[in-house]
């Protein structure tokens, strides 16, 4: 059985980092898949993003008794 727990975790990806851009004509359009328990959220896709994408997203996740968020890059 799982225990909830009250109250929100608020989560905002700012910026990313990548050690190369994938892409051979363009620049990468990353964005980011976000999973707390049983909620995903995703980012916008920052579009010519390249290695160094940024975000001004905001999610809100209920608390579970789950401790890891997971967080996935895309392109």
């Amino acid at each position: 059985m799982m225990q909830y727990l009250t109250g929100q975790i608020v989560f905002r990806p700012i910026s990313g980092k990548f050690l190369k851009d994938y892409d051979v004509c363009s620049k990468m359009d990353p964005y980011l898949i976000i999973t707390y328990g049983w909620q995903k959220f995703k980012t916008r896709t920052h579009h010519e993003g390249g290695k160094t994408p940024s975000w001004n997203d905001c999610f809100t996740f209920n608390r579970t008794s789950d401790y890891i968020i997971n967080i996935t890059a895309f392109d």
